[in-house]
């Protein structure tokens, strides 16, 4: 039962003057709407509505729509505003700062018609996930259900502040929304409920850091590299081109820290690519050793058929026979006759060479163990005046074992060099070689992320190729001091261009990589002394030499490589550095070498790598030669 068809706009004024006809008190309460709407906050949401006694509540997006169509005699109760700001409230899982916040909800009756009036309203609200967020996990809040209790008397209204707090460590963003939903009243002989959810506010939860760059581990000394991989992961993970086994892997490892984290970085950095430039230039230098060893060994008095047996080395250098004075490369005859090894034009000679090593971290380069062989041989013809020319076909192998079981590295080339060795007087000569090789290379990269989710070791595996131009000039100059002393002071250039072919890594882990081609140049400049003194034994002659030598390196400068994930062509890997080589390094050779009479020969040396700040070499070479 309802009486009366009028609205309740002012309850200050006497009793008397509060009833207005319909069409009076709608007009005044559209301005009152409107103003009310023109003050709320920059990034509130408002909701104006009118509720009728049938139990329905109407909402309307103007108030030019609800002041027109809502009339007591229509069965109209009273109308309202809803405000709440901000709307949408920002919280964030990787931000501390914005972790939390607050919402401030407000209720306001704007009209009320006169047979309710006098009564109470009576409004609730409720909160709900919209993309599968969990309210009490993922989202905190103060108050879950939260009510509002008003006189129906226009121009009252309520308020409260609820508080949020982002929850949880998901990387997954989530979003929840307040919203207002059952409204009671009773009123003069009118009382129920209406029910209809609105939206008042969004509260947005950014998903936390699948990985944090900014944990404490990664801030230690020398985690440059593992920070730097980290950073790379979080920008991949929260790419929009990030592939669904991507996105997968990255929400298994949310969360993680401390030793975990460094180990989920390790996996994803892939500095172990940083071996093949030292592979290619390791490559290269075996075979223009084996050659200038031929070379070597034509000034020491080989000529026919001659097979030098593997020279023990390390990191690449080897016995040099040119050690051996130009008044000993004669043998003797059993009958006493001097005779010369210089007499025949064709030669034919095989060379090896086998090196161990060991190169320390180096910037954000990983260090590893390595070693490696190679075989050269090759057919020359000694022209009138002694100079020598000749064609040599060698094979190399290098491989390497990364250190923290980081993988390895599998290479091999095959070259061929044009080489000769010209006299420009008695005592100064000329060495060149020119040479062409193919590389081949084949990677291995441990993935290992065992002990996170589900998640296992994995390797990614690659295989790629190069081409390699080698050239070398070496300017010789023999002093022959009083007695058997002998110096000769020596300046050698050796040039290296190579290619290596882009290729791509094969693995079940997301993480396996693209890489890009690489150009590497190196120069390396080196002047040097030897020095020996010939001791005549019984049967033998004994020859104990120095070498002193200072090598630089121009080019082979570093550089920068951006690798991209196989599985997400459009997601970015981390960059690696290749590091500078040290530019500045000394040796030092000392040994003895023996010639035999009937022309076998032999030597055993020490040699020191000084002044390199990463590598610590102490080596033993031992060699013998047979001439034919």
């Amino acid at each position: 039962m309802r009486s009366g068809r009028t609205f309740v706009i002012d309850r200050n004024v006497n009793q008397g003057e509060t009833a207005l006809t319909t069409s009076a008190a709608l007009r005044v309460l559209f301005v009152l709407l409107v103003g009310l709407w023109m003050v709320q906050p920059a990034f509130a949401r408002t909701v104006t509505g009118a509720v009728f006694d049938s139990g329905r509540i109407q909402i309307s997006s103007g108030m030019a729509g609800l002041a027109s169509s809502a009339s007591c005699e229509d069965g109209l109760l009273f109308t309202f505003t809803e405000s709440a700001a901000p709307d949408p409230l920002a919280l964030s899982r990787r931000d501390e700062s914005a972790r939390s916040g607050v919402i401030q909800l407000e209720v306001r009756i704007n009209s009320v018609c006169e047979h309710v009036a006098g009564g109470q309203a009576s409004f609730q609200y409720k909160h709900r996930s919209l993309n599968g967020g969990t309210i009490g996990e993922d989202l905190l809040i103060s108050t879950l259900a939260v009510g509002l209790v008003l006189p129906l008397e226009p121009g009252q209204s309520d308020s409260r502040i609820i508080s949020y707090q982002a929850g949880g460590s998901s990387p997954s963003d989530h979003e929840f929304a307040l919203l207002g939903d059952e409204i009671s009243f009773f009123g003069g002989d009118s009382f129920g409920s209406a029910s209809q959810e609105r939206v008042l506010a969004r509260i947005q939860v950014t998903g936390a850091r699948f990985v944090d760059p900014e944990a404490p581990i990664l801030q230690e000394p020398g985690r440059e590299r593992e920070r730097d991989a980290i950073v790379r992961l979080e920008q991949a993970c929260l790419s929009e081109d990030a592939s669904a086994s991507l996105r997968e892997t990255c929400a298994q490892l949310a969360g993680a820290e401390g030793e975990r984290l460094l180990q989920v970085a390790r996996a994803f950095d892939p500095h172990e690519i940083t071996v093949v430039p030292g592979a290619a230039t390791e490559l290269g230098q075996i075979q223009t050793s084996n050659v200038s060893g031929r070379l070597s060994a034509l000034r020491g008095g080989a000529t026919g058929m001659s097979l030098e047996g593997l020279s023990l080395s390390y990191n690449g250098r080897r016995f040099d026979s040119g050690l051996l004075p130009a008044s000993l490369v004669r043998r003797m005859d059993e009958s006493g006759t001097e005779s010369t090894l210089f007499s025949q034009r064709w030669g034919v000679f095989v060379n090896g060479d086998i090196s161990i090593g060991t190169r320390d971290e180096r910037g954000k380069e990983v260090g590893f163990d390595f070693d490696s062989w190679g075989l050269t041989s090759g057919v020359d013809y000694r022209f009138n005046g002694g100079h020598v020319a000749g064609l040599a076909l060698g094979y190399s192998a290098y491989s390497a074992d990364l250190d923290d079981d980081g993988g390895g590295l599998d290479s091999d080339t095959w070259a061929l060099q044009a080489y000769g060795s010209f006299n420009v007087s008695d005592a100064f000569y000329i060495d060149l070689t020119l040479g062409r090789g193919w590389m081949d290379f084949d990677q291995d990269r441990v993935i290992d992320m065992s002990g996170i989710g589900n998640l296992t070791r994995n390797e990614a595996r690659g295989s790629t190729s190069g081409t390699q131009w080698t050239a070398s000039a070496a300017f010789n100059y023999r002093i022959q001091l009083d007695g058997a002393w002998q110096i000769t002071p020596y300046g050698q250039f050796r040039y290296a261009y190579s290619e290596i072919d882009a290729f791509s890594e094969s693995s079940v882990s997301p993480f396996a990589l693209n890489f890009p081609e690489q150009t590497i140049v190196s120069r390396i400049y080196t002047a040097g002394a030897r020095v020996s003194r010939a001791v005549n034994l019984s049967r033998s002659v004994m020859v104990p030499f120095l070498d002193l030598a200072y090598e630089h390196e121009s080019g082979n400068d570093g550089y920068l490589l951006q690798p991209t994930l196989v599985t997400s062509p459009g997601v970015l890997g981390p960059v690696i550095e290749i590091s500078d080589p040290d530019r500045h390094v000394a040796r030092a050779d000392l040994g003895a070498s023996w010639v035999f009479v009937g022309g076998m020969q032999m030597f055993v040396s020490y040699s020191a790598l000084l002044f390199d700040r990463d590598m610590t070499r102490h080596t033993v070479y031992a060699g013998a030669r047979w001439a034919f």
